[in-house]
This record gives C-alpha cells, sequence and structure tokens, in this order.
C-alpha cells in the first residue's frame, strides 16, 4: 500500500490564503447586500455580525500571508539583488 505523507506546509499555506480571501470577499458581500435590500432579515442578521468575522479573517489572512513569505525565506538570502540558496555541505549541515 501507499504511504499517507502530509501536503507541503507551502500548500497548505496557501490554501489558508485563498480561504481567508474567500471569505472576506463573502462576508463584505453580505453587508452590501444588506444594504441594496433591508427588508431581508437574513440578510440583515449576516450583514450585522459581519464586522467582527471580518477582524478575525484580516488576521487570520495576515497570519497565513506572513507563513507563506517565511516559508520561502528559510533557505534564501538576498544580497546586493542576488538571491543565494542554502545548499548542505558535504558533513550535511547548511
Amino acid at each position: 500500500m501507499g504511504q499517507v505523507v502530509k501536503f507541503p506546509r507551502a500548500i497548505v499555506m496557501d490554501q489558508k490564503v485563498r480561504e481567508a480571501e474567500r471569505m472576506i470577499a463573502k462576508l463584505l458581500g453580505y453587508i452590501e447586500d444588506a444594504a441594496r435590500n433591508p427588508k431581508d432579515g437574513d440578510l440583515q442578521i449576516k450583514a450585522a455580525i459581519a464586522p467582527p468575522m471580518l477582524d478575525m479573517w484580516r488576521e487570520m489572512l495576515e497570519e497565513a500571508k506572513i507563513g507563506r513569505e517565511l516559508i520561502d525565506a528559510v533557505d534564501t538570502i538576498r544580497h546586493g539583488g542576488i538571491v543565494y540558496r542554502a545548499q548542505p555541505s558535504q558533513n550535511g549541515a547548511h
């Protein structure tokens, strides 16, 4: 049987960024739709709870973006416009 392996961390972080962006767009849509349809009670409730949820998702988006950048930054150094990547030495250390 095949061995189950974890997704690469970069893919997971990209998914978190996309999820947060989708949720932010969805919540902003609730607010805009509620302004256009003031008689829709369900929309009014969704719009009323959207601001604190927006704050939460914006924080999650920032964390995911930072995490994604840190993944790329782990093995690179930029100096003078040139990107240097860490290479294992002969004894296996970086």
